[in-house]
């Protein structure tokens, strides 16, 4: 007999909907992830938790459980639990390129700029066409002002197909009043100008950079990216502003 806690109706009906199909015939550990599955498809992240946690009880070396169990750490910002989850299942699948850039993120979240861009860079050694892996791994290069490199990264990820703008308009849609919901699709259509010599998209990565300003006033990288943009229109006088407030606000860009 399974004893669980009580967690909301919608999923012990699920539960119940496993058990009638049969998925109580499968070995312990499959079984037990199987109800994290369904726990994590009804964003009941915790029970989720509970779940991967029995499976890794049955099989101290069943990779999935450690990285779901990761991710659902990382559900509800538990980002230390995340990242022992996430280098677990590296230690048991060192080729796994999905594992590495999951510890990149929770580590960009973190703000941990250098582990996040080791992690990401592994991936694409392991998977050069996982194209979220460079656009994250641009992000954190933007972070350290290292812009050059964020903008091949941006460019490399929409070269492969990542619809950078697509995404963060949900972004924006789910959270209008968040700046980096804004500056993220600003940093969009700038890489994707650049790199197929789109230049009308300059104005609408200007307008997302005017808005992420405008809902947080000390966000340097806008300013420093708006003023990037500026230069290369021939606003001089912009350039110059925004380069100036970057600096005043700690932006520090990379030494050439």
């Amino acid at each position: 007999m399974v004893s669980i806690r009580f967690y909301g109706k919608p999923v012990a009906l699920t539960l119940l909907m496993l058990f009638l199909c049969g998925v109580c015939w499968l070995p312990k550990d499959r079984f037990y992830a199987s109800l994290g599955g369904a726990c994590d498809s009804l964003e009941q992240w915790q029970a989720a938790i509970d779940f991967y946690s029995k499976a890794i009880d049955c099989n101290p070396k069943y990779t999935v459980a450690y990285e779901y169990r990761a991710e659902a750490y990382s559900n509800i910002r538990q980002w230390q639990k995340a990242i022992d989850d996430f280098t677990k299942t590296i230690e048991l699948d060192p080729e796994y390129a999905k594992a590495y850039y999951n510890r990149g993120y929770v580590y960009s979240n973190l703000g941990q700029w250098p582990k996040a861009i080791d992690d990401f860079s592994k991936a694409i050694e392991l998977n050069p066409k996982l194209e979220m892996a460079y656009y994250n791994r641009g992000v954190a290069h933007d972070y350290i002002g290292q812009s050059q490199m964020a903008i091949a990264d941006y460019s490399k990820a929409t070269q492969l197909g990542y619809l950078l703008s697509v995404n963060h308009s949900k972004a924006i849609a789910l959270d209008p009043k968040s700046a980096m919901a804004y500056y993220n699709r600003g940093v969009a259509y700038a890489s994707v100008s650049a790199a197929y010599d789109r230049g009308y998209l300059d104005q609408l990565a200007i307008d997302d950079y005017n808005k992420a300003i405008e809902l947080d006033p000390k966000f340097a990288m806008a300013y420093a990216n708006r003023g990037y943009i500026c230069k290369k229109l021939g606003n001089m006088n912009q350039a110059d502003k925004d380069r100036q407030k970057a600096k005043e606000l700690g932006y520090k860009p990379e030494q050439k």
